[in-house]
């Protein structure tokens, strides 16, 4: 606890080590480091470049085709209401991970109801 203590109020700055990048000397600087993890962020947020089984592809073309709708229903389906959206949002499980938006139900679950109200009326969840 005294070594904790006594470190928080020396002057000295604990430097974060040099940050290794492929083909290129180690990453010293703060700007340098900058890139180097926006660089490896990237790379792993990036999509997949491997290479696509065309059978595989083919397969899964074969199983998705016929549970996917031929075209847009005729009539546009109807607006969301405030209920509705509040009875979904009762509905969902606060530990389940996010989808794609990255929003977690526990986020969603604990957002105002007077701001679901603004979310729907202007069409925003409708579109």
């Amino acid at each position: 606890m005294f070594v904790t203590a006594k470190g928080l109020r020396s002057d000295t700055v604990s430097m974060m080590p040099p940050l290794l990048r492929q083909n290129l000397p180690p990453a010293l600087d703060d700007l340098a480091k900058t890139e180097c993890l926006n660089d490896h962020l990237e790379s792993q947020c990036s999509p997949s470049t491997d290479l696509v089984d065309p059978k595989h592809l083919l397969k899964v073309n074969r199983e998705v085709e016929p549970r996917s709708p031929r075209s847009l229903p005729d009539e546009p389906l109807p607006p969301t209401s405030v209920d509705e959206v509040g009875s979904i949002e009762k509905k969902l499980h606060a530990k389940k991970s996010p989808g794609p938006d990255r929003i977690t139900n526990k986020t969603v679950k604990r957002l105002p109801r007077r701001l679901l109200m603004l979310l729907v009326i202007p069409n925003i969840i409708n579109v």
